[in-house]
């Protein structure tokens, strides 16, 4: 029999927030923020206000649903169980979606660490990508505790180096870098900069969707949620300011190796290695996170009817086994079909098309929350209004900035859901 145990505690749930965030917007969005300059720093607290808020929004919505968690739970209690369906499966194919540029990022870190003495082909990338994700399916399929103790190190793995490198290039500041003039007015650059900053945020709710495996949901996952984002936003400032006032603009506009240029500036060349390690260890311990939260999300949905009770199927380690496994499988074909489109390919089609899902997603979960406050299962405060204003407009001006062909490419999505529903003949569609 499946333990009932709840193992999984504070710091626990803190280090998934992180992984869940810090993954390769860290790397990639220094570059893309180049032209902005300053406006690009200051992006990001546009960018988590309107994480913060949300956060308040998941938090409340947790609370009155501690047993069960996830977006797509909260928004099936609200609108009823097609509403949910739809959310639930937009967000777990959103997931694994999102997460295949991770594996191959991955993959590229480690090609350029073992270079020259180890030189990867087709069989030998495609090898990888099976040993790293399979690695990472056993370890969460081993149960909450495990999978814990492996956010914990990844959290800790993560993080020390996206410390040490910003106070290491203090001393090579330059104000004038920061506040050389840009070619946008700054509405204009504000606009697209947090379009971009707002993506290194997707993800901040997934941690309600382990809330069966949290000790004290109520407590711990809001808690989590606050602090776990403003250690994000702690980060990502440090980071994008010491890129932004060391590497000079027109020059970090033509590196996608951001890092490794500020290590070049501060302590000279062959530091290149050093910065392919970090993004390995961030990509494995977002991904960890990722296939958690994945398998949790078809768990959750099983339980609350949404989806066949088949995927809620818990193992003896009380792990959502058949949950993980498909994600991984479904974000290992994911990746196969990415396989002749370069990284920044991915990563470019990848930032609107996910933006846009989030944004659905998040506007439901607000919605939700005001029916939930008007039908009185949700005691309502001023400030949890405020946070629901100012969440409803920050996701409406994110989808305003988005194309209109992307907002139109995300109903593919929901419509695979009907699809899959209407063949294999599930209750809901």
């Amino acid at each position: 029999m499946p333990s009932t145990s709840r193992p999984l505690g504070l710091f626990s749930v803190i280090a998934m927030v992180v992984s869940l965030q810090l993954g390769s917007a860290m790397f990639l969005l220094p570059s893309l923020l180049a032209p902005y300059g300053f406006l690009g720093i200051s992006s990001w607290l546009i960018s988590g206000v309107g994480a913060m808020v949300l956060c308040h929004v998941f938090s409340a919505l947790s609370q009155a649903h501690p047993m069960v968690g996830g977006p797509h739970v909260y928004i099936e209690h609200a609108f009823g169980k097609r509403w949910g369906f739809y959310a639930g499966w937009t967000y777990w194919v959103l997931g694994w979606l999102a997460s295949a540029p991770l594996v191959m990022m991955a993959l590229d870190s480690l090609e350029n660490l073992l270079h020259p003495w180890v030189m990867f082909g087709v069989m030998s990338r495609i090898g990888f990508q099976i040993m790293l994700l399979w690695g990472l399916m056993m370890l969460n399929i081993r149960g909450s505790q495990l999978s814990g103790l492996g956010e914990r190190l990844f959290g800790v793995l993560k993080l020390f180096p996206l410390i040490i490198l910003p106070l290491i290039s203090i001393p090579f500041w330059s104000t004038d870098l920061l506040t050389a003039p840009i070619m946008d007015t700054p509405l204009v650059a504000v606009n697209g900069a947090s379009l971009l900053t707002f993506w290194g945020f997707v993800g901040l709710e997934a941690g309600t969707t382990i809330a069966d495996s949290v000790k004290d949901p109520k407590k711990i996952i809001p808690r989590a949620l606050f602090w776990g984002t403003v250690l994000v936003l702690a980060v990502y400032i440090m980071n994008t300011t010491s890129i932004l006032a060391v590497v000079p603009r027109d020059i970090l506009m033509k590196t996608p190796n951001s890092y490794g240029a500020l290590l070049d500036r501060c302590c000279g060349s062959g530091w290149g290695k050093l910065i392919d390690l970090t993004i390995l260890i961030v990509c494995i311990g977002s991904l960890n996170s990722w296939i958690l939260a994945g398998g949790s999300v078809i768990a959750s949905g099983a339980k609350s009817h949404i989806f066949p009770s088949f995927f809620g199927q818990m193992n003896r380690y009380n792990s959502p086994a058949i949950g993980i496994k498909l994600t991984t499988l479904c974000l290992f074909l994911c990746v196969m079909m990415m396989h002749n489109q370069t990284l920044y390919n991915k990563i470019e089609r990848t930032i609107s098309l996910s933006i846009a899902l989030y944004m659905a997603i998040y506007l439901l979960s607000v919605a939700a929350l005001v029916h939930l406050i008007r039908t009185s299962r949700i005691p309502n405060t001023p400030l949890l209004m405020g946070s629901i204003a100012l969440s409803g407009l920050f996701c409406l001006w994110i989808v305003s900035s988005l194309p209109w062909m992307c907002l139109a490419f995300s109903l593919f999505i929901p419509m695979t859901g009907y699809g899959f529903a209407r063949f294999f003949r599930w209750p809901v569609r």
